[in-house]
């Protein structure tokens, strides 16, 4: 009888609808917006001798937040394609606040530690070179509404080049120009040691660029 019972249940087993709650196969892209890069803070249309135009777009608010805020860091990083050399500093390298829909919230300067100046346009012995910056930032869960900015340069000095570093945690909610605005952690600190609480929360964005535009989209289950 055991086994009977066992047969006759089996195929109804099969015939059951699905689990309440369970999610469609596949993701829908949706594009949210694009962003030129002439619409961000720092950009300039021709770059100097030996440099390009670059703008890394990303997530500013945790996935939690009900309204998703995006930033863009503009900067001119070295010209590998470019036969002239870096003798006079890049443009400023910036950061500019996008709302939801591609809106310009706001627009800045990156701290002056990270800018290069002339003075650090020294003499090596292939020529003239100023040092290139990077710069990018992520969102933390414990630092909602808050990015945290990293940003470096190589500086030639004593025969050889040396990597200055800064950590910044970014609050756009305290008034341009305050000290609050840019808090800068001690020695570079995520660069040498780990940051604890780093773990990024947010939506799923991918940010293509074509030319000079980069899309935002946003993938989602369906």
């Amino acid at each position: 009888m055991k086994k009977s019972a066992t047969f006759i249940l089996f195929p109804f087993l099969c015939l059951l609808p699905p689990l309440a709650g369970a999610q469609a196969a596949g993701v829908n892209k949706v594009l949210l917006f694009t962003l030129n890069d002439d619409q961000v803070a720092g950009y300039v249309a021709t770059p100097g001798p030996g440099w390009s135009n670059w703008v890394d777009v990303g997530a500013a608010s945790p996935a939690s937040a009900a309204r998703q805020e995006f930033y863009a860091i503009f900067r001119q990083p070295s010209n590998p394609w470019s036969s002239s050399p870096r003798v006079t500093p890049p443009a400023p390298a910036a950061l500019t606040r996008i709302g939801p829909k591609g809106g310009i919230l706001s627009k800045e300067l990156l701290p002056a530690a990270i800018q290069v100046v002339q003075s650090e346009c020294t003499l090596p012995p292939g020529g003239n070179i100023c040092p290139d910056v990077f710069a990018t930032a992520t969102t933390v869960k414990s630092l909602p509404g808050k990015l945290v900015v990293y940003a470096s340069k190589d500086l030639y000095s004593g025969g050889y080049f040396q990597r200055s570093s800064w950590t910044y945690i970014f609050d756009p909610a305290a008034p341009m120009g305050s000290a609050d605005r840019w808090t800068l952690l001690p020695d570079g600190s995520c660069y040498y040691a780990a940051c604890a609480g780093n773990a990024v929360d947010t939506l799923f964005y991918v940010f293509p660029r074509a030319g000079s535009a980069t899309a935002v989209y946003q993938y989602v289950a369906k």
